[in-house]
């Protein structure tokens, strides 16, 4: 496991005392195996220099791009039983703190590294590749001042170079043999020009690249666009740093383990008291190039060149950002805080772009690309808000009628809805832009208001029609009782408990009487019946009956 960061060479340039170096860890007389990484500020060093080893350097992140997270130099040692591996994560060539004055200690920095380290990686951007202004060139013209300057006192050491182009797009073979190829030419010119500046042999005799350096090129694709690619990348450089080519013993400095601290300090001294000091001095001399070119007339064109190259770049980047986003509100997925959100991804490229530019912030084209860029991006982010804020309103409008329909009153349930959706909506609202959903909330109120009035009128119809039928039902009784009155006025008496029932028939008589009382009338009945047994009494009896087709006859009278 990696041991945390240490700080061993502090911003402002003093080394940290020897035994702060490796509290920890049992050193030996084996020498480390020492990779170093440098490279232009916010390009990925130390995030690279992680994926590799599972170190924790710190990284940069989005909202702090344009500040250098990494002061001075930060080492890690990562402890195995085969080899011990010390890593040296450096400041950024290019630190904005540093400012213009900050190329010495760069200067300085690459000297060092390239004294103690087996493999010098330069992290380089694809755009910047090829480029004379870049902060890598001017890395490498230091690296081989220092190779230069060994090789002049008659102690040359040879290091492993590898140049990690970072975010190259285009995987076809023909493309990558054509950048190898450029950059390789780039870097051998570079030496040529030191090694003359320095006072190396020239033409025949003279000291070729491969005597101080062998030069290694790895193209890495975006890390989060094209992740898989990435890490197929990384992991064939681990195996090449742990047993393929970068991990050869010519490139040993052959310092044992436990006197490293020691020896950096004496080296360390030795360059800030001018042991080092032609190839500070050669990095001076490409800088007043440099500057004077930047004075010139042509700077004006390099600026909108230069401008344009990486407002194209980091537009293009930002789209697949906006596209991801895009992506989840047309699946219907309500974003929270995209605000925050937006607010992040503008910073990020904005921050991004003045760090690669700010050698042109006084020109005209700096601010105009800048705004354009600003703009342009703020008009993608301003579509996912808007198709965000339609999600939002119907979700408000559902909330609005569930709750409705679960009989809550439709104020309070109006209430409801248009406070969710206002908090909601104002939390995808971007810092400092023109964005609005007034049109929308409008659009949302008036429905709820519609559907409350629909509401309304239903629930007046239900209550009108209950207030009928039970007006009828009234009405009814009313009548039915008035009726019951009137019957019984009718007939007399009043409803009473008691029935009476008496009939008698005089005997040998076909006579019947009877007489009964119910419910207040009185009802008296005389009837003539046929007799049962008249066929039993010959003649005289009542053998005929007392009517045609023998019939009886009664009487009946009420009161």
């Amino acid at each position: 496991m990696a041991s945390p960061p240490t700080e061993v060479l502090r911003e402002d340039g003093e080394l940290a005392p020897s035994d702060e170096w490796f509290p920890h860890t049992q050193l030996s007389s084996d020498p480390f195996f020492v990779v170093a990484i440098t490279g232009p500020q916010a390009s990925g060093k130390s995030t690279l220099i992680n994926t590799l080893f599972q170190t924790n350097f710190p990284v940069a992140s989005r909202a702090s791009v344009a500040t250098a997270t990494t002061r001075g130099i930060l080492a890690s040692h990562v402890p195995s039983p085969t080899r011990q591996t010390l890593l040296l994560d450096v400041e950024g060539a290019d630190a904005r703190a540093r400012g213009r004055d900050g190329k010495l200690f760069a200067a300085q920095c690459a000297a060092f590294v390239t004294s103690v380290a087996d493999v010098v990686i330069v992290n380089l951007w694809f755009h910047d590749a090829c480029r004379l202004d870049s902060a890598a060139h001017g890395l490498l013209r230091s690296i081989f001042s220092s190779a230069a300057y060994d090789l002049l006192e008659g102690h040359p050491s040879k290091t492993a170079l590898l140049v990690a182009v970072r975010d190259f797009e285009d995987d076809s073979h023909e493309s990558c043999e054509s950048l190898t190829s450029l950059i390789r030419q780039d870097i051998t010119d570079i030496w040529e020009e030191v090694a003359l500046e320095s006072g190396l042999p020239v033409g025949e005799g003279a000291s070729p690249l491969e005597e101080v350096a062998d030069l290694h090129i790895y193209m890495f694709p975006h890390i989060r666009h094209r992740a898989e690619q990435f890490d197929k990348r990384i992991a064939h450089l681990k195996n090449a740093l742990e047993e393929g080519d970068l991990a050869q013993p010519k490139y040993s400095k052959n310092i044992p383990s436990d006197s490293f601290s020691t020896y950096a300090h004496t080296l360390w001294d030795s360059i800030l008291a001018g042991a080092a000091h032609q190839s500070v001095q050669a990095a001076d001399v490409f800088d007043r190039r440099v500057d004077d070119f930047y004075t010139g007339d042509d700077f004006a064109i390099v600026a909108a060149f230069r401008c344009d190259e990486v407002f194209s770049q980091k537009l293009a980047e930002a789209s697949g950002d906006i596209a991801d986003l895009l992506e989840t509100v047309e699946a219907g997925t309500r974003l929270d805080n995209l605000g925050k959100k937006c607010d992040n991804i503008i910073e990020r490229y904005l921050q991004e772009y003045d760090a690669e530019t700010s050698d042109f912030a006084a020109e005209p084209a700096y601010d105009r690309k800048r705004t354009e860029l600003e703009a342009i991006i703020d008009t993608g982010l301003m579509s996912v808000f808007m198709k965000n804020i339609a999600i939002i309103s119907r979700e408000a409008l559902a909330s609005f009628k569930a709750s409705v329909a679960d009989d809550m009153p439709t104020n309070f349930a109006s209430f409801t809805a248009l406070t969710a959706f206002d908090k909601r909506a104002k939390e995808g609202i971007r810092r400092g832009g023109s964005w609005s959903y007034e049109n929308e909330r409008t659009d949302l109120k008036n429905m709820i208001h519609e559907i409350s009035e629909q509401q309304q009128k239903l629930v007046e119809s239900q209550v009108s029609a209950s207030k009928k039928q039970s007006e009828a039902i009234q009405f009814l009784r009313m009548q039915h009782a008035q009726m019951q009155a009137v019957q019984q006025q009718a007939l007399g008496g009043s409803v009473g408990q008691w029935n009476v029932g008496a009939a008698y028939r005089p005997p040998d008589s076909n006579v019947n009487l009877s007489l009964a009382y119910q419910q207040g009338r009185t009802n008296l009945q005389v009837s003539m019946v046929p007799d049962e047994s008249s066929t039993l009494l010959g003649p005289a009896g009542f053998t005929a009956g007392v009517g045609p087709g023998n019939l009886g006859m009664s009487f009946n009278v009420n009161f």
